[in-house]
Order: structure tokens, then C-alpha cells, then sequence
């Protein structure tokens, strides 16, 4: 019999998510077990004893920043396993009392069970971190890309010198050298085509009614959801991150929604609450229930699923926990950058890579534009720099997010300025077009394509995500040119 401690705080629809976990458990035997879509993941030995640890002692990769801590686990064997509250529990935290935190996310179980006053031991910060993100896949990924960059500069170094060294023998002209270069150029394509298709959206199960929100943009009316599973309610937000909360009805447990607020005042919500007093989410009644019939058939559904709903004059109204069109508008953009509950690959080393394939290995044979191997190395370097420019399109630019606007963020009107971000916006694209006009009058489109895609999608990522900051701030986009003349801002002054 399986006994569920605790949630993933986010898990998400991309195809890169498939393998992230579900539910923390722990099993007849009491081994603490990781449950997946496809079952088992991480499987401890029997626990023996567990300790609570202080955010400010946890390793740096673990808490960059602040935290509320984490439960270290210690099994028969000797084997240390680290289980990050915030990771478990909801987001975004704030820093709580170490009591609240640990009931409200129902990681207080483990230390009912197997806490001691005996002092942790001393190597924790080489223990196995239990995440529900799918760490073993990420660093599989990272390892490829860096065999494709070693494969690259091996192709680079065989192109560049292999003339001098044959030249030095006496020998005739090798076609392999180039065949080097296209190889590697295929390698770097294919990787970066295989972690463009992990960002790609599964589709959500059907198979459970949902309620849909009745306002907001079409993309958000389609995307976000409430609705239930086997083991209690599932909130979907209009990014696809899904956030799964315990009820009374399939769980006793004080981390269970156990009461559903609605407030009427000058921002009609819905607050979920658990046994701990918690709020763990906020429904905005203007987009899930505007009219009493529609709030009727919310309160019905969460009293199906055991949870109470009573008429409140709660003053708790928190912004950053409500399913509206601003929830995690910044997942996709930071993505692209560092790893996240997306659980896609960064692209930005992927875009190095493809940089590196575009400029270096086809430029390096360009002396022989008409080759058929340059031809091929060239080719699989457009695909690659078009892969990568799309995902970054893409993830800055799809389901944006649209924030009120208040005529005091209005501000001044934005003025003509020049500025150093303009070698951004147009330095880069000069000075790209440059080359890649050269390399067309060498006769080596492709290597030219490959070039202008790469420039171009700089400032293009660059306007879109000051367009998505912009939105986020409750301010009016503008257009690429405008962007360029007022400064080519980053949308966040």
C-alpha cells in the first residue's frame, strides 16, 4: 500500500516533463519512492532516520536563493537522500515557519516517523536529491552537447590543419576532411532538432470533466483548467504548468484543500485552503466565475471533492498564486536560459553550438563553396541555427501574457534615444550581413542563410521579450522599429 507524502509544487505538458514525477510516496516497506507517469523512478532503502535542514546549510545548487529548507533521509544503508520542501510543496514560496512548511507540503510525515535529535550527518551535501524533475535526462542532454562541441572543434582543427600537415607529406588532397566537418554538423542538427521536439506540448487526458475559465485571451481560455484525478484536484494555468493539490475526500492529510473561500470585494476570489490555514491557490472570479450561476457550478464541484465553501471577508489576497493570464508567463522565456519546472534544456548553449557549426565549420570551407561536403555542412547548419531561432521565437513570443493596465503604468511616452544596447538591435545584423554578403559572393549560400538567420534572430528574441516584459508590467508593446528607436530597451526599466 502506497501512503502519498507530498506533490510536485508544478509539473508541466512538455514532452522533456514526460518522465517527471507525480507523487513522493512511501511504500509497506517504508522505502521512500518516486512515482512517474511510467511508474517507479527513485526507490530508497528502508528509512532508518530523517532530519530537518535549515535552507541556509543546503548545498548552493539547491538554494540559490532563499529557502524553506529541506528533509534529509537516511536509509539502512547508509544512503543519503535530500527532499527540497519548496520543490514539494507550492509555487512561488515565501519563507514560512519551519512547522508550516513541512505540515503544509506533508513532508512533517517523515520526521513524525523517523526524526531524530541525533546530528545529521556531515557529507549530506553528497546526497541524492529527490526532485520531481527529471534531473538524469537533463544531464544526458547536457553530455551530448558537449561531445557535439568537442566533435566540432576536432572537425575544425582536422579542416584547418589537415592541408598544412598534407602539404607537409606530400600527400594528395583527403575528401574526408570535409566529410569530418559535415558529420559533425549533422550531429549538432540532430541534437538540437531532438531537444527542440522535448519542448514540444503533450496533450492533457480528457478523460475527467474540467471547468474552463469563461474570460481572459483565447489562448488562456483553452490552455488553463480545474478539474480532478484520483488524487484530488488538478489546477492547469494557461502555460500548461499543472498544480496538483490533495482533498478530503482522497486524503486526510493537513497539506489537503480543505476549505474554499470566495470573497466579494473589489477583487472577487476564490482562496484554497488547507488544514494548516495555507492558502495553496487563488481562482479570480472574473475569469472562472463572473456570473452566480457559474459560481454555483464551482462551489458544486469543489464539494464533490469534499471541500467546504463558505462566504468569507478573508483580507489575504495573493496575486502571485492566482490562476489568471500572469501565471507563469516567465517559465517558457527563463527556460531558454536555465533549467526549470518546464523541464525542457536550456537552448542558449544549443545556439552557441549551432553559432559555432555556422561561422567556423562552414566558413572554414568556404574556399570550396561548390564541394559537396561544404554543401552539406552548410545545410545541416541552417537547420540547426532555424531549430534554435524557432524555439527562442516561440518561447518568447506564444501565449503572452496580459497583465490589467492602470493608466498610472502608462508613464511618459517613450522617447527616441541612443543607447549601447542599440549594438544589440543593430550592430550585430550589420555587421552579420557583412559576412554573409561575403560568403554569397564566395559562391556559399548556404553558409550566407546560415549566417543572416543567426544575426537576425538576436535582435527579433531580443523585441520579443521586451514585448512579454512589457505585458507583464501592464504596458502597451510596440512594434520592432519603434523598439529600435527608443532604444531597443530590455522592457523591464
Amino acid at each position: 500500500m502506497l501512503e502519498t507524502l507530498a506533490r510536485p509544487a508544478a509539473s508541466s505538458d512538455r514532452a522533456a516533463a514526460a518522465t517527471s514525477a507525480m507523487r513522493l510516496v512511501i511504500d509497506e516497506r517504508d522505502r521512500l519512492v518516486v512515482l512517474d507517469q511510467g511508474g517507479e523512478r527513485t526507490t530508497t532503502d528502508t528509512v532508518a532516520r530523517a532530519w530537518f535542514l535549515n535552507g541556509d546549510v543546503l548545498p548552493r545548487h539547491l538554494a540559490p536563493t532563499a529557502s524553506n529548507g529541506a528533509v534529509l533521509i537516511e536509509d539502512v544503508s547508509g544512503s543519503l537522500y535530500l527532499v527540497p520542501i519548496d520543490d514539494w510543496w507550492m509555487a512561488p514560496v515565501s519563507i514560512v515557519p519551519k512547522e508550516l512548511a513541512l505540515r503544509s507540503s506533508g513532508l512533517s510525515a517523515l520526521l513524525d516517523r523517523f526524526g531524530t535529535d541525533d546530528p545529521p550527518p556531515g557529507h549530506f551535501a553528497s546526497a541524492h536529491v529527490l526532485t520531481p524533475t527529471d534531473e538524469r535526462r537533463r544531464r544526458r542532454i547536457q553530455k551530448i552537447l558537449v561531445v557535439v562541441i568537442l566533435l566540432g572543434l576536432g572537425a575544425f582543427l582536422t579542416d584547418a590543419f589537415g592541408p598544412i600537415v598534407l602539404a607537409m607529406t606530400r600527400t594528395p588532397d583527403a575528401p574526408a576532411f570535409g566529410w569530418i566537418s559535415a558529420g559533425a554538423a549533422a550531429a549538432n542538427a540532430l541534437v538540437v532538432l531532438v531537444v527542440a521536439a522535448g519542448r514540444r506540448r503533450r496533450p492533457r487526458s480528457a478523460d475527467a470533466p474540467a471547468l474552463r475559465p469563461v474570460a481572459g485571451p483565447s489562448w488562456f481560455r483553452n490552455a488553463a483548467s480545474i478539474s480532478a484525478d484520483d488524487q484530488g484536484l488538478v489546477l492547469v494555468d494557461g502555460q500548461g504548468i499543472a498544480q496538483r493539490l490533495a482533498t478530503p475526500d482522497r486524503h486526510l492529510g493537513p497539506d489537503a484543500v480543505v476549505r474554499a473561500a470566495f470573497v466579494h470585494d473589489e477583487d472577487p476570489r476564490v482562496l484554497l485552503i488547507d488544514g494548516t490555514d495555507t492558502v495553496r491557490a487563488q481562482l479570480p472570479l472574473r475569469l472562472w466565475a463572473p456570473s452566480p450561476d457559474e459560481a454555483l457550478v464551482l462551489r458544486e464541484f469543489l464539494q464533490r471533492l469534499g471541500v467546504l465553501t463558505v462566504a468569507s471577508d478573508d483580507l489575504r489576497n495573493q496575486p502571485a498564486l492566482a490562476l489568471d493570464e500572469m501565471r507563469s508567463s516567465r517559465v517558457g522565456p527563463s527556460s531558454l536560459m536555465l533549467p526549470n519546472v518546464l523541464g525542457a534544456v536550456p537552448a542558449y548553449p544549443f545556439l552557441a553550438s549551432s553559432a559555432f557549426t555556422t561561422v567556423v565549420l562552414a566558413g572554414a570551407r568556404s574556399a570550396g563553396p561548390g564541394d559537396t561536403a561544404t554543401i552539406v555542412t552548410a545545410l545541416f547548419a541552417a537547420i540547426a541555427v532555424a531549430t534554435v531561432a524557432a524555439v527562442f521565437v516561440v518561447e518568447s513570443s506564444s501565449r503572452l501574457p496580459v497583465a490589467r493596465i492602470r493608466p498610472e503604468q502608462h508613464g511618459r511616452p517613450d522617447q527616441p534615444a541612443l543607447t549601447r544596447r542599440h549594438l544589440v538591435a543593430v550592430g550585430i545584423p550589420l555587421i552579420g550581413a557583412a559576412v554573409a554578403v561575403w560568403y554569397f559572393e564566395q559562391g556559399n549560400i548556404f553558409s550566407a542563410t546560415s549566417i543572416l538567420l543567426l544575426v537576425l534572430a538576436v535582435p527579433l528574441v531580443s523585441w520579443l521579450t521586451f514585448r512579454r516584459r512589457r505585458a507583464e508590467r501592464g504596458k502597451a508593446p510596440v512594434g520592432l522599429g519603434r523598439w529600435i528607436v527608443i532604444g531597443a530597451p530590455r522592457g523591464d526599466e
